[in-house]
């Protein structure tokens, strides 16, 4: 096996599903018969490959968990990596009380009628939940959902009083319609950037998760309402008044990197124009609405609608998957989206255009032979992909926080770590010590080429936890000048980095981060202290 380094070069990766007439896939397409368009420019096709996720990547090995005691991995596992990679994510911070009960029935008609599924299983309230791993254990499956409570949030706009305005609920006589009107306004606002923000740092956080699984992976995200809104080729913004451009950028770039498509599902099913209004009290004082009154609530509440569709449709469409909306058989809707794209070609090229400006770059695909569907991402933003050597401390820092904090550990850069206790000769009740070991897999690092020597800038961090409270730290970074004979041992057997921090004398959880600081890739894995090898 040949390790190439390219420092210089951005690759674009596209996964394609390609169906005939009947919606049957098609397996014999050839690289010849495809051509990359970028902003309407013709690409030179790198690579084509015919993938079924059904069967194991060639070429690609994945380390299994029975390591040496005390040693921990954070890469890919092996059960994630036998097929198809399918997320399920329930979204209760944006779906009304109603919609999760009538999506969890739908949910559990088909994983009761379908044996053989593997998914993982993660909830979104106030904060991202891992509620089942992969598995394919129909039964596992069925009590994850069936044991998944209903959830009031009252984040959600429905759930909300007033979150209409008052022309959606009465206001008590003596109070200024007015005032009620503007206060429960810029709590709307604030409920939907709170709702934006935490499915933001849900989002990122199955990507970070999900980025060193190889190949396409499907994230199935069931919800009433998307506050995130992608603007393809003018801005990215959130459905709210705050816009968070560059965030939402860089987690769709996330996204299309780690080669997630996401398939969004409407839980609401059939959407009508709201007949509840026309029988609800809801007038200024607790009367019986006016005529303007009631077209004003039900031209909102369609306008919400649509415009909820028209986000579901860009959402998926930018990433390569799908949006089902306006039907009530959301069963047969969670099973078209675990099935589609179980067999997909990989493509790549080198964009010829090299100014990294963060604007968006419109793809297509065309093919030679008649009669075939081509299913792709419309596009990317051109990020700079070596943005983050020269991001701000700041910036950094959020990132490491978020990553302490993620109920799910990033793969972007995969590492083996151990903690080992350092034999103490300071006085009694002194803090102890704990010796960490890093052994960093060299595919996952940004190296630059300088006079033969490789260069590469990484950032390492441990957090040490008792329960879920931080109470110690220790952060340490390491420019490497790697002299040719050492990067190639470096490449076979990875990069070590030695460090140590203090320990309290309970057990403790410590959870190891190395950032990538020239590409922005991030790793993280949990090692519990004092492990079985450091207690003997």
């Amino acid at each position: 096996l040949v390790t190439t380094f390219k420092t210089s070069t951005h690759v674009v990766l596209l996964d394609v599903v390609v169906t005939d007439k009947h919606g049957q896939p098609v397996t014999d397409l050839k690289g010849d018969e495809v051509t990359i368009l970028e902003k309407g420019k013709p690409q030179k096709l790198a690579s084509f490959s015919f993938v079924d996720s059904k069967v194991p990547l060639k070429g690609v090995a994945v380390p299994e968990r029975a390591l040496i005691p005390g040693v921990y991995y954070n890469g890919p596992e092996v059960e994630a990596s036998k097929g198809p990679i399918t997320v399920l994510l329930l979204d209760a911070l944006n779906t009304s009380f109603i919609d999760q009960r009538i999506g969890r029935q739908q949910m559990l008609k088909y994983i009761d009628g379908h044996q053989g599924e593997r998914l993982a299983i993660f909830g979104l309230t106030d904060a991202l939940l891992l509620l089942q791993n992969f598995t394919d254990d129909q039964k596992k499956l069925h009590d994850t959902i069936e044991g998944k409570r209903v959830k009031q949030t009252p984040l959600h706009p429905a759930e909300t009083p007033g979150s209409g305005g008052v022309s959606n609920f009465a206001v008590p006589g003596g109070l200024d319609a007015a005032g009620v009107n503007a206060f429960f306004g810029e709590f709307s606002i604030l409920q939907g950037d709170t709702r934006a923000r935490i499915t933001l740092d849900a989002l990122k956080a199955l990507g970070n998760w999900l980025s060193g699984y190889p190949g396409r992976k499907k994230l199935i995200w069931i919800a009433d309402s998307f506050p995130v809104q992608l603007d393809p080729g003018e801005t990215a913004r959130f459905t709210n008044a705050n816009s968070y451009v560059q965030e939402t950028k860089e987690t769709a770039t996330l996204l299309t990197d780690a080669q997630i498509s996401v398939y969004t599902i409407n839980a609401a099913g059939l959407s009508g124009h709201g007949a509840a209004f026309s029988t609800s009290n809801g007038g200024v004082n607790g009367g019986a609405r006016t005529g303007p009154q009631m077209a004003r609530a039900i031209g909102n509440a369609n306008n919400s609608i649509a415009v909820g569709h028209a986000t579901m449709n860009r959402f998926s469409e930018e990433t390569g998957g799908l949006a089902f909306y306006n039907r009530n058989d959301l069963d047969k809707a969670l099973g078209t989206s675990i099935v589609d794209g179980s067999s997909y070609y990989a493509l790549s090229y080198s964009p010829e255009d090299k100014q990294w400006d963060g604007n968006y770059r419109k793809l297509d695909i065309k093919t030679s032979r008649p009669g075939i569907q081509l299913r792709f991402r419309k596009g990317y933003y051109a990020l700079n992909p070596m943005r983050a050597a020269i991001e701000s401390p700041a910036k950094v820092d959020r990132e490491i926080n978020s990553t302490l904090v993620s109920p799910l550990l990033a793969s972007g850069v995969s590492f083996y770590g151990s903690a080992q206790p350092v034999p103490s000769q300071s006085p009694a009740g002194a803090p102890a010590h704990a010796e960490i070991k890093f052994l960093v897999e060299t595919k996952n690092i940004s190296f630059e080429s300088l006079d033969d020597i490789q260069h590469c800038d990484l950032k390492f961090f441990v957090g040490v936890y008792s329960g879920n409270i931080l109470v110690g730290h220790i952060e340490q970074s390491m420019v490497g000048n790697v002299k040719p004979e050492t990067f190639a041992k470096m490449v076979k057997s990875g990069l070590v980095f030695h460090t140590m921090v203090s320990v309290p004398a309970e057990k403790v959880r410590l959870r190891l981060i190395v950032r990538d600081n020239r590409s922005g890739k991030i790793g993280a894995l949990d090692v519990p202290y004092p492990n079985e090898v450091a207690s003997k």
